[in-house]
């Protein structure tokens, strides 16, 4: 008894967290609305305003941060041996 009544709540739980998704999944957006044409189409369309930006390092580690990598070299007779073909 205790079984069905465990079995029949996940079902719900489960119906529940696929449904609930799916009704407000209609109501998200993925682009703005396109932005309102100008009652004035002689008036000059407003600047935007650019600043400069000067970049004086990088964020790349250097060996010294890193430290050595080891590096492995196989043979054929060492892949043979392995077993691989």
């Amino acid at each position: 008894m205790t079984k069905k009544v465990l079995t029949k709540f996940m079902r719900v739980a489960f119906a529940a967290s696929v449904g609930l998704p799916l009704i407000f999944a209609p109501n998200a957006f993925a682009q703005l609305p396109a932005p309102a044409v100008p009652a004035n189409p002689a008036a000059p369309a407003p600047q935007a305003e650019v600043e400069r930006v000067i970049v004086t390092g990088s964020n790349i580690p250097t060996a010294e941060e890193t430290g050595p990598n080891p590096v492995d070299t196989y043979r054929p007779q060492d892949n043979r041996e392995a077993g691989y073909p």
